[in-house]
Formats: C-alpha cells, sequence, structure tokens
C-alpha cells in the first residue's frame, strides 16, 4: 500500500474547509510542527479510511465521536493509495443527525489512464470492510504493530504478552488462511462423521441375499438343459434353410442378370440402327452437296496454284534485298555513332577526373573546418574546466571520503561473511556427524532417539538454510558495494585527470591555426577545379546533344543513297500483293476434295456390312438368354417351396427356445441385480472404510493446522529472519554490541517446555530482559525490532504493504544516536517505497529535503509543502 492522496474534512484539528495532501510525488517525506497542530492527524485519517479506526480513549470503544472536529456535524476522510500498481480509493463518512450517528463507507477501483472509477462497495459497512481488508491483506492491529509505529506506542510489540505477539505475526505472516483451512477440515470432518453413520445403517440389511441367489441357480441350471438339447436341431435346421436361401439368391441374381442382359441388348440394337439410319442419310447428303465448290475442274486448281509459287519465289528475292540493304545501312550509322561515343569518353573521363579533384578538395576543406571548430569547443571546454578546478578539489575531498567510507563498510561485510562461513562449516561437520548410524548429540554427546534426530536434522537445516541465505545477501550486497567503489575510483581518477589542462589548451591552439592555413589552401584548390569541371561540362552537354539528335546522319550522302534504294525495292513488293495464307489455305481444300471423292463409296460398303454382323449377333445373343431365363424361373419357384417348410419347423423350435430364454432372462436379471447389491454392499463397506480414514486425517489437518501446529512452526521459522534484521540494525544504532533474541520454547521447572514468545536482550553487561533497558536504549531496541517486522512484511509474497511510518519517539535519543536512527532510515529505505516520519526536532527535520508543515489557526489546521 503506497499513499497517493489524503482529502479530510473536519476531521479531528482539521476544520470544514476540505484539505488535501498529495503524497504521490515525493518518497521520503517528513511531517513537521508544532505539537498539537495536528501531525498525528493526518495518519489516523488514513488508518480511519482504511479500517475505520484510530486513537482512541481507554475504554472507549468507537472513536468515531471524538474524531469529529468540536461544533460539526459531518465527518469525512477520502484516502487514495496504489497496491500492486492497480489504484484504489476508501471514502468513509460519518454524521450526527438529531442524537442518532450516521455512517457510510465507499471503496472504489480508478483506472489509471481513463481515471474513471469503478465501485467496489458491498451492500453492508461489514461487508464493504471485509473486502478492504482482504485486498490490504492486513489488519488494523497488525499495521500499527509492524509498519505504522504509533506516536507513544514504538513498544507496543515489545510489551505485548506472548499470545498478543503471536496474534501479531500470524496477522503478519497470513496465517489466517490456515485457520481458514482448519475449520473447513473442522467441518467436513463433521460431514463424514454423519455420511459413515448412513452407510452403517444400509449395510444391515445385506442378510437375505444369499438365500435368493442359491434358487435362482437351481432354476437356471433346469432351463439351460432345455435349452443345450433343443439348441442343436435349431442350429441343423437354420443351417439347411440357409442354403436354401443362399441357393435361391443365387438364382434370383442369375435371373435379373439374363434379364438384364436382354434389355441392354434390346436398347442397344436399337441405338445402333438409329445411328446407322443417320450415317446413311449424311452420306447420301454428302455425294448431293458435296461438289468441288466452284465449277472449276482439278487443273484450274494446280495452275493456280503454281501461280502463286513463282509470286512468292519474287517475292522472297525482293525481301533479301531489301535485307542486305539494311545490314549495310546499320553499319554506316554504327560506324558514325562510335566516333562520336569516342569523344564523349573523352569528354566523360576528363569530367570525372575534376569532379574527383574538386571533392577531394571539398572533403578536405570540411574536414579541416571540422577540426577547426572542434578545437575551438574543445579550448572553450578546457578553459571552462579551469575555472571549476576549486570545485572539483572540494568534489574529490568528498568522493574520497565516500570511497574510504565504502571501504570500511566493503571490510566489515567481508569479516561478517568470513565469521558466517566458519559458523556454516561447523553446522555442515553437526550435520554430517548427525548423519552417521550411532549418531549423538552435538551437545550432550549422548545417544539420541530417533525422534529426536528428526528434531535436530529439521533445526540444523533451518539453521543452515538461514546461513545460507544470510552468506547470499552478503554476497549480492559485496558484489554491489565493490561496484559502487569502483565506480567512486573511476570517478576520483577522472577528476584528477582534469587538472593537467593548460599543456592541452596550448596544443590545441598551436593546432588550430594550422588548420586554418591549410583551410585556405584546400579553398583555392577547390575554386580551381570547380572553374575546370564546369568548361568539361559544357563540351559534353553539346555532343551528347547532336548524338540524341542524330542530325550527323542527314550530312551522309552514302547513307541517303541506300535508304533510297530500300523505298524502291518495298514499292515493287507491294505491287505482287503476294498473300502466303491464301496460298496454303487453297492448297488444303484441294487435298480434301480428292479424298472425299475417292474413299467415299468405299465407307458406305464397310458401313452397310458391320450392320449387318450386329444385328445377327445381337438376334443370337438374345434368343440363348430368353430360353436360360425360363429354366431359371422354374427353379426358383421349388426353392420357394423348400423354404416355406423349414421356416415352418425353425418358427416351433423358436417359440419354445424363447420360452426358456425368457424365463431365463427374468432369473438372470434378479441375479444381476443380488450381484449388484452386493457390489454396492460392498462398495458401502470400502466407502466406509474410506470415509473413517479420511475423518481421520481430516481430524490429523484441522489438528496440524492449530495454532500449536503448522502456524507456531511457521512463526518460529520467521524468528530468525527477524532477529537477524533487527540485529543488523541495531549493531549500527548502539556502541553497546546489543543483540536481541526471540524464545519460541521455555523451559519449565517441571522439565516440559512451554510455548512463549519472551524478547531477551544481550550487550557487553550481559543478559537482561527488556524492562531493564533506559528509555533512548529501549526506543532503539523498539524501533529495530519494529523496522525488521516491517521488513518481513514487505518481502512476505502475498503482503504489499510498501510503506513505513513513523510517528514521533525520537526524544529520546541524544545527538548521536538521532543521526544512527537517522542513516538506518537511509539504508532501510530500499525495502519501501515510501517513508513517512513524524518529528518536531530540528536536528531531525534537517535531514530531508522534503517538509509536510502542519500549521493551526482558526479555522483549523493546514499543511504546505516545503
Amino acid at each position: 500500500m503506497i499513499p497517493l492522496t489524503l482529502s479530510l474534512k473536519n476531521f479531528l484539528s482539521y476544520g470544514p474547509a476540505t484539505q488535501t495532501i498529495d503524497f504521490s510525488a515525493h518518497r521520503f517525506i517528513c511531517l513537521s510542527g508544532k505539537n498539537g497542530h495536528g501531525k498525528s492527524a493526518l495518519l489516523d485519517a488514513i488508518t480511519w479510511a482504511l479500517w475505520g479506526q484510530a486513537r482512541k480513549l481507554s475504554g472507549q470503544g468507537k472513536s468515531d465521536d471524538v474524531l469529529m472536529h468540536l461544533g460539526q456535524t459531518h465527518m469525512l476522510v477520502s484516502f487514495d493509495f496504489m497496491l500492486n500498481n492497480v489504484m484504489y480509493r476508501t471514502m468513509r463518512e460519518f454524521s450526527l443527525n438529531k442524537n442518532k450517528s450516521v455512517g457510510s463507507l465507499e471503496f472504489y477501483l480508478i483506472e489509471t489512464n481513463t481515471q474513471k472509477m469503478l465501485t467496489l462497495t458491498e451492500k453492508t459497512i461489514r461487508a464493504t470492510q471485509d473486502k478492504i481488508n482482504k485486498t490490504l491483506g492486513i489488519e488494523y492491529e497488525a499495521f500499527c504493530n509492524s509498519i505504522f509505529l504509533r506516536q507513544g506506542g514504538s513498544a507496543e510489540f515489545s510489551k505485548k504478552n506472548p499470545k498478543e505477539r503471536k496474534e501479531i505475526l500470524a496477522q503478519l505472516l497470513s496465517l489466517n488462511i490456515y485457520e481458514q483451512v482448519r475449520k473447513k477440515a473442522l467441518d467436513k470432518e463433521k460431514e463424514l462423521k454423519i455420511a459413515t453413520a448412513e452407510l452403517s445403517a444400509l449395510l444391515s440389511s445385506a442378510t437375505k441375499l444369499a438365500e435368493q441367489e442359491i434358487k435362482n441357480q437351481q432354476i437356471t441350471n433346469t432351463l439351460s438343459e432345455q435349452e443345450r438339447v433343443n439348441a442343436p436341431l435349431l442350429e441343423t435346421i437354420q443351417q439347411h434353410l440357409q442354403h436354401t436361401l443362399d441357393e435361391s439368391f443365387i438364382k434370383n441374381a442369375r435371373l435379373w442378370e439374363v434379364h438384364a442382359h436382354i434389355s441392354s441388348f434390346e436398347n442397344q440394337r436399337k441405338a445402333y440402327a438409329q445411328i446407322i439410319q443417320t450415317i446413311r442419310s449424311c452420306i447420301s447428303n454428302y455425294r448431293i452437296t458435296r461438289p468441288i465448290k466452284t465449277s472449276k475442274s482439278l487443273d484450274e486448281y494446280l495452275q493456280s496454284i503454281k501461280e502463286h509459287e513463282l509470286a512468292a519465289a519474287e517475292h522472297q528475292a525482293i525481301t533479301q534485298k531489301i535485307c542486305l540493304l539494311q545490314n549495310e545501312l546499320k553499319q554506316r550509322t554504327d560506324h558514325l555513332e562510335g566516333e562520336i561515343q569516342k569523344k564523349l569518353t573523352l569528354h566523360a573521363h576528363t569530367r570525372i577526373e575534376a569532379e574527383k579533384k574538386q571533392a577531394h578538395a571539398l572533403s578536405t576543406h570540411m574536414q579541416l573546418t571540422d577540426m577547426h571548430t572542434k578545437n575551438q569547443a574543445r579550448i572553450a571546454e578546457k578553459n571552462a574546466a579551469l575555472e571549476k578546478i576549486p570545485l572539483a578539489h572540494q568534489h574529490i575531498d568528498q568522493l574520497t571520503n565516500d570511497f574510504e567510507h565504502k571501504k570500511r563498510v566493503y571490510s566489515r561485510l567481508v569479516h561478517r561473511g568470513k565469521e558466517l562461513k566458519k559458523l556454516y562449516g561447523k553446522l555442515k561437520i553437526e550435520y554430517e556427524q548427525l548423519s552417521s548410524l550411532r549418531a549423538s548429540c552435538p551437545q550432550c554427546r549422548q545417544a539420541i532417539s530417533d525422534e529426536h534426530k528428526k528434531e535436530l536434522f529439521f533445526d540444523l537445516s533451518r539453521t543452515k538454510n538461514r546461513l545460507e541465505r544470510r552468506m547470499r545477501d552478503i554476497d549480492t550486497f559485496l558484489f554491489k558495494l565493490k561496484a559502487l567503489i569502483d565506480q567512486t575510483q573511476h570517478t576520483i581518477t577522472q577528476e584528477m585527470n582534469r587538472f593537467n589542462l593548460c599543456k592541452e589548451i596550448s596544443t590545441l591552439q598551436e593546432e588550430a591555426l594550422r588548420l586554418d592555413q591549410e583551410t585556405r589552401g584546400a579553398t583555392q584548390i577547390l575554386t580551381e577545379c570547380t572553374d575546370k569541371l564546369c568548361s568539361t561540362q559544357n563540351v559534353h552537354q553539346q555532343t551528347t546533344r547532336m548524338l540524341q539528335t542524330k542530325a550527323y546522319l542527314t550530312e551522309d550522302t552514302v547513307y541517303q543513297s541506300i535508304r533510297a534504294h530500300i523505298e524502291e525495292c518495298g514499292q515493287k513488293a507491294n505491287v505482287l500483293k503476294y498473300d502466303m495464307q491464301s496460298h496454303q489455305q487453297i492448297l488444303q481444300e484441294y487435298q480434301r476434295a480428292l479424298a472425299s471423292q475417292q474413299h467415299g463409296e468405299l465407307r458406305t460398303k464397310i458401313y452397310q456390312t458391320i450392320a449387318q454382323a450386329r444385328d445377327l449377333k445381337k438376334n443370337l445373343t438374345q434368343t440363348n438368354l430368353e430360353n436360360e431365363q425360363k429354366v431359371l424361373l422354374n427353379e426358383i419357384n421349388e426353392l420357394k417351396k423348400m423354404i416355406d417348410a423349414c421356416e415352418l419347423k425353425k418358427r416351433t423350435i423358436e417359440d419354445h427356445l424363447l420360452h426358456v430364454r425368457v424365463q431365463k432372462a427374468a432369473l438372470e436379471s434378479e441375479r444381476v441385480e443380488i450381484v449388484k447389491q452386493k457390489v454396492l454392499f460392498s462398495e458401502h463397506e470400502q466407502k466406509k472404510t474410506q470415509l473413517e480414514t479420511d475423518m481421520a486425517e481430516y481430524a490429523i489437518l484441522a489438528e496440524s493446522l492449530s495454532k500449536d501446529g503448522i502456524q507456531a512452526l511457521l512463526i518460529e521459522q520467521a524468528l530468525p529472519e527477524i532477529e537477524t534484521d533487527a540485529n543488523e540494525l541495531l549493531s549500527e544504532l548502539s556502541d553497546t554490541h546489543a543483540q536481541l533474541k526471540i524464545e519460541s520454547l521455555k523451559d519449565l521447572k517441571s522439565g516440559k517446555t512451554k510455548e512463549t514468545l519472551d524478547i531477551t536482550i544481550s550487550d557487553t553487561i550481559g543478559t537482561r530482559p527488556y524492562e531493564m533497558f533506559s528509555g533512548g536504549e529501549a526506543f532503539r531496541i523498539d524501533f529495530a525490532l519494529r523496522i525488521a517486522l516491517a521488513k518481513l512484511l514487505a518481502r512476505r509474497a502475498g503482503t504489499t504493504l510498501q510503506t513505513l511510518i513513523i510517528d514521533e519517539g525520537f526524544g529520546s535519543q541524544d545527538e548521536e544516536g538521532l543521526s544512527r536512527i537517522i542513516e538506518a532510515l537511509y539504508r532501510v529505505q530500499k525495502y519501501f517505497s515510501k517513508i513517512i516520519i513524524v518529528s518536531h526536532l530540528p536536528t531531525l527535520k534537517d535531514q530531508f529535503d522534503v517538509h509536510y508543515v502542519v500549521t493551526k489557526g482558526p479555522r483549523g489546521s493546514s499543511v504546505a509543502i516545503n
């Protein structure tokens, strides 16, 4: 949960004018102001908007009445916050109307892009509050005992009894889900008890099934004997009937096949007769209407063909002559174009050389100009750097101090890592010793039981995992710190290099003078190359235009003579008017007419002969098929009589067998029902056994998920994390090397152990209870413990409260203690997205860049950002 904006009206010291405070722009915020001006009221407004709870008087159950501004009847707080990259808004109101109080609570989801609000409000305030708690994943008490250090309440967690501490840790670790699962397991156990009782009642009625099963078996045996006698006789009759049916089927199939052939032959005969008649008609028409297309004889056609062939030969000779003249004309044209192309190539070569020189001169000029500009810029930069040398001295001193500080921290972490590795090696040896067959207790060296061995294995594994995690964290931090040290050293080297500037500036000035001279020379060469290139381009353009227009051809006499001869040959070819395609068509027409005249009579005779042969063959085949059809009809009638006799005998036997089988089916149905009942009773018995097993498992599960089971184990597993984080921070806050320890078990005088969460602190003097420490020392212990709880809350999956809030409590610290607390806050800020500090101490306020100054006037409190 990351605070974004807070709007409040008539809340505590804030009057009727609505105050809106924006927290979104800053990560580290200090709320400052005089005592009683309303700093803590802003934090109370946040908790009241989220949970409906804030500071209250001792013994007072509901605090809404006393939170309202004096003399007012309506109070409103609206709070926007970010959670898992989603923006939410809670709006809580409270009104007094004729001694009757009315409250309301609204919950919204805000779309980031459109700022559109989607309501999440339920029908009742309680249901809406439950949804807010589920969204946040934490309740008010856990919030105040972890990431919110209330004014005068920094020792809330430390001063609570062990049971209350357990409840707070359970909320921080989200152990309520285990309690919910435990309740479901208990409910499931009750359901299984009821189901087991019902199955026991059903199983009591399974005694008469065996007698009924024996009686049914005797009747079934008698019916099976009757069925055995009649079955072979029925099988024989069925085989004979089937054989007769198969034979009848074959005869019928052959009959249908013969009938189909007869019909097919008749249809084909009719079709062939019609086709032959059509062909004969066409041949007759062809003889009458197909003379040669004109009255010309074949000799006239031959004479016409010869004339066309002579014209074709003459046309070919003229065409060949035209081709020769065109080739000669092309050779003359190519010769003239080649001469002009040589001149163009020479001019192009000259132009390219001039362009290369111009480009080289231009490139040199640009490079020299660019180098001159860069040198001038570098000179100006170096001069500016010379002016900053005094500031650079101060910067180098700061970097050097930071470098030395990081080196010291790095050395301490390396030393801490070595100690952890030694401890890890010792634990590994104990773990290996414990793994042996004859393992003994690492402390008392006495033989241990398997159960005790498992407990020691668990403790060693947990400690081993914690050390491995701690060593990985140190290695990661050392790697990042080493990178920061290298970066700082590199920065110092760069700053030192800035002092050697004077000599470099003198060298740059000399180089700038030399570049000016080279630039002037390059400019002169560039001008000469440009003039030469312009003259070459003019000559090249004139020659190109002449080639494109081909004006030179009009002046050549040989070209004109060849061109005139070609035109004369073309005119002669046009006079002939020879058409080769027409000549080919006439020749093909003649050949077709000749072939048709020679073979027409022969085709007619062949068609007549084929038709006669087909008619004779069809008549013969059709006669044979008709005889076969009559024989098949007689055989089929005999087979039908045999089939009727077999079917009558078969029906008589089948009726008797049907009666037997109906009785057997009824008995089989009863037997199946009995078997089903037996199977069902067996399943009920197995189900009852399984239900009893499940019931026992759910009972074990409910016991395991209780507060003394896995919840206590998870709390015990989280304690080393809290101790490590708290002791690490406590070592930075105190010179007494104080270390706190949270004991989960306490030895009793009777020799037994008792679960507890006692806090003991050890320093150079010895181990003392928390109550024996002074105010400043106690605050540092409380502060370290609360920061450790907040870090635990920020790390746990499913818990997304990323804000740390500290309200006062620094007055008990001296100047050195305050400095260490501020340093600790800056160290832990990487674990939180926002840290809000409330203080009126000038020493503490000066350590923050952003101040939310709270002042109080006649119309109430107001907030201004400084």
